[in-house]
């Protein structure tokens, strides 16, 4: 097995793990963290180089086999419009704007119930993500949910008072985790809102747009397939090593 430590390397097996997608979907978010920082101290382990069959990230001791140079999983990324206003409003503006040789930029906006508003999330936000999660309420969680918030891009909804109701966070892997909107406030979009708002960060910074989901969370999988996403036939398994 080989360290792949070189920018260079690191750089191209992205791109190699892009050609692959979904099925390199895992591996390919942490290679894209090491790449941009590698802000949780990742490192790439190869059975070989160039030609590869067999990629582990560590310290996640995550094992993931990678489809190398195929062909098969081209990449599937496409443009999503992941914001937009009322049907045909904004190309109307343009037109009009066009008419009067005038430049117009078209800003993707949110409707929020009044004294509601978008935020990102901070340390202040730790226990109450930790409280909620169905993986969470212990020390090694909040330490995990810590480092999510501290490192990756994280959106979420402020009710009048200023408390947050609403929130969906990017983990290690690029992908979309840990949505989750108290049970009052269900029923009213507010989680549609949090994802889209993540997906335009991520898909800003490169991200293919992607979401994990625990195969029993039914309320979840219809959420965000109701947001356009697709389920895909392969399965994820993640492992996380108890240290406390």
């Amino acid at each position: 097995m080989l360290v792949l430590s070189c920018p260079y390397k690191l750089r191209l097996l992205e791109g190699m793990l892009r050609k692959s997608l979904p099925q390199a979907i895992v591996v390919h978010g942490a290679v894209m963290n090491i790449n941009r920082g590698n802000p949780i101290h990742h490192e790439v382990i190869v059975d070989s180089w160039p030609e590869f069959k067999v990629v582990l990230t560590r310290p996640c001791k995550e094992v993931i086999n990678s489809l190398g140079d195929s062909e098969r999983g081209r990449e599937r990324r496409k443009e999503e419009r992941i914001f937009s206003q009322p049907k045909g409003q904004s190309k109307i503006l343009l037109d009009a704007a066009a008419a009067k040789q005038k430049k117009l930029s078209v800003i993707p906006y949110f409707l929020l119930e009044p004294g509601f508003r978008l935020s990102s999330l901070n340390s202040s936000s730790i226990d109450l993500l930790n409280e909620n999660w169905a993986y969470g309420r212990n020390q090694q969680s909040r330490r995990y949910l810590a480092k999510m918030i501290q490192h990756f891009p994280g959106s979420g909804i402020l009710n009048e008072e200023g408390y947050l109701i609403s929130w969906m966070l990017m983990d290690l892997f690029g992908t979309q985790a840990h949505g989750y909107t108290l049970p009052s406030f269900r029923g009213k979009g507010y989680l549609a809102i949090t994802t889209k708002a993540l997906c335009m960060q991520a898909y800003n910074a490169g991200y293919p747009l992607y979401g994990f989901v625990v195969l029993k969370n039914n309320h979840m999988q219809r959420a965000l397939e109701k947001g356009g996403y697709q389920k895909v036939s392969e399965l994820s398994y993640l492992c996380f090593h108890d240290t406390t």
